[in-house]
């Protein structure tokens, strides 16, 4: 079946790249011990996609996309689940004061406790159960529950929807965006942050931003199509700067193609990669031309509605 865009069934489909089930498979193993042969059992060849006009890159098959058992494995890395990321301090500067806030897949609510504190009534929505009674245990409203079950049932719209690292895991964005917008407000913002399709490791290709982990790789001019398709208008867009960590990170990635492997004496090889390597381009870290992991956008809801499947 010949490739479909994700955000327009009449844009035209650029195929970048080929991979196959297996080379896919050796990456998540190679590099982070996690075997996803099973999850991507049902394609023999992968395609790394582009849509001509929204520049969205997209995975194809869309049905490879993880779901609760394989986020289960990626659990024990402790560098996978972070209490506090660089898009917190961002959105929060975005909000007014005591808003209304709805968090999809919050996990466990660290960015929800931060507003909390701040004075905003907060919800959550998350699939992780584990996740769920962390963040009930510190006090916080959160519910069981996808975006599209909360939507038909919600009673009341948002100041703030927002979703961190979400949107590039989901092979159907459309209608979690328009579930999203079912529940804010006219006027509202709806903030996203996701991994910068442009961005440091944009070409490398490594495991995390691959099926069944990544389906879509956006970038900001995927970000400012969606205001000619969707009653919403781009109002802020913000690349996170190059972190010391992040050009460390890169270095180890550069030295092994992909990255070292995660235990014994290439575990070791990595710390020392990275260090060095994080010490040696301080000297020029401000001159690098390069945009840093993260990507947020925030859109302001409007009236009127717009077709997907045509343009404007």
């Amino acid at each position: 079946m010949k490739p479909i865009s994700p955000l327009s069934p009449l844009e035209d489909v650029v195929v970048e790249k080929r991979f196959t089930a297996d080379d896919i498979a050796q990456r998540y193993l190679k590099y982070l011990r996690v075997d996803v042969r099973e999850d991507l059992r049902a394609a023999k060849e992968i395609l790394l996609c582009r849509g001509r006009k929204s520049q969205l890159r997209f995975f194809w098959p869309p049905t490879l996309a993880g779901n609760g058992n394989f986020y289960e494995k990626l659990m024990p890395n402790p560098h996978y689940y972070l209490a506090d990321k660089w898009e917190y301090g961002e959105a929060i500067q975005l909000l007014h004061p005591q808003q209304q806030v709805l968090e999809i897949g919050c996990g466990a609510g660290d960015f929800l406790q931060k507003l909390v504190s701040l004075g905003h009534e907060c919800i959550g929505l998350e699939i992780n159960e584990k996740a769920i009674q962390l963040a009930r245990d510190k006090g916080l409203n959160v519910s069981l529950g996808t975006i599209e079950s909360y939507a038909g049932a919600a009673s009341c719209k948002f100041d703030v929807v927002c979703a961190f690292q979400v949107l590039e895991h989901l092979s159907e964005p459309l209608a979690f965006l328009r579930n999203c917008l079912q529940c804010l407000r006219p006027g509202g913002l709806l903030i996203f942050a996701v991994p910068n399709g442009d961005g440091i490791f944009a070409s490398l290709d490594v495991a995390l931003d691959m099926p069944p982990h990544h389906m879509l790789r956006w970038n900001g001019a995927a970000f400012q199509f969606l205001s000619q398709i969707l009653p919403v208008e781009l109002y802020d867009l913000r690349n996170e700067p190059i972190s010391r960590l992040h050009l460390g990170m890169l270095s180890t990635v550069c030295f092994n193609h992909l990255s070292l492997s995660q235990s014994g004496w290439n575990a070791f090889r990595r710390k020392a990669v990275s260090v060095m390597a994080s010490r040696y381009w301080s000297f020029f870290y401000s001159d690098l031309l390069m945009s840093g992991h993260t990507l947020l956008a925030a859109f302001r809801k409007t009236d009127s509605d717009r077709n997907p499947d045509t343009y404007p």
